[in-house]
């Protein structure tokens, strides 16, 4: 009997270390004649160990869904801190590209300005686009046209050596399957060579549905249930340059030391395209 009032008392001890780290449950610890351990719940009782009772345990459970609820309370708060650090590291790959953006479709007569970004302020708000540019020419201050831009930044700290290229979220079309932009860049801030994959958007649809669809995968957060197009870039480039799509390197950009990343030390460099972004040009632009 004593092992096993032993063991139980080290699962209860276990047991609440756990859901302290998780619920934030403060604990009070009394030595006196009838209590040696009172857990108590910050806002209510959850569970007591009362010495005296037969057998010496007693685990009382007062509100499990008060608990409950607390608990998807604090997984909630976790998952929108991590969606924040995500939005935060996507806006800066934004900052990148819009300068890109305008470097690589200047000419001698053609301006590419700026204009905005469209802002989500949280996961249920649906971006159609990234950024938004004008295009003026021969110094005209009226803009001729606007066009808009999907920006993937991609995040991974390990060089998988592979894209990802989101489907699908909860049953609805996401990514370049919902976006309205003109361009899809896929942008690797990590890698220090061939680290912008430019391509229209509806070129990249057709691209991914007839030849990837055995790459489609699964994942993201937790109940999101997100489809998403996991290739190999060896599998990729080849055919993505050849749907229209141009692989270029731009390294005019110092990642920020809040975000803790380090880029690659060594890429491959792939030589069937320039890497010169001057040298980038879409006839179809205007």
């Amino acid at each position: 009997m004593s092992y096993i009032w032993l063991s139980l008392r080290l699962i209860l001890i276990l047991v609440s270390c756990l859901l302290n780290y998780f619920v934030n449950i403060r604990i009070n610890i009394e030595k006196s004649k009838k209590t040696i351990f009172k857990y108590e719940y910050i806002d209510y009782g959850f569970l007591a160990f009362d010495n005296n009772v037969k057998n010496g345990l007693l685990i009382i459970v007062l509100s499990p869904r008060k608990f409950l609820k607390k608990l998807n309370i604090f997984m909630t708060f976790n998952r929108t801190k991590e969606f924040e650090k995500d939005n935060e590291w996507g806006k800066f790959g934004e900052e990148i590209i819009a300068m890109f953006i305008q470097k690589t479709f200047k000419s001698k007569n053609k301006t590419i300005s700026y204009w905005f970004s469209n802002d989500a302020k949280n996961k249920l708000s649906l971006k159609l686009w990234d950024l938004r540019f004008g295009v003026y020419e021969n110094g005209s201050l009226e803009a001729k046209e606007t066009f808009e831009v999907e920006v993937k930044t991609d995040g991974y700290t390990t060089n998988t050596g592979n894209l990802v290229f989101e489907k699908s979220c909860g049953k609805k079309p996401s990514g370049v399957f919902v976006t309205t932009s003109r361009y899809f860049v896929y942008f690797m801030p990590l890698f220090k060579e061939n680290n912008v994959y430019i391509i229209r958007s509806e070129k990249l649809k057709k691209l991914l549905t007839d030849n990837f669809n055995d790459c489609i995968v699964y994942g993201g957060d937790e109940g999101s249930n997100t489809a998403m197009y996991k290739i190999s870039k060896n599998d990729f480039n080849d055919k993505f340059i050849k749907a229209g799509g141009k692989i270029v390197t731009y390294n005019d950009y110092k990642i920020p030391e809040k975000f803790n990343k380090q880029q690659f030390n060594k890429n491959n460099k792939y030589t069937y395209f320039s890497d010169k972004i001057e040298k980038y040009n879409d006839d179809n632009l205007l």
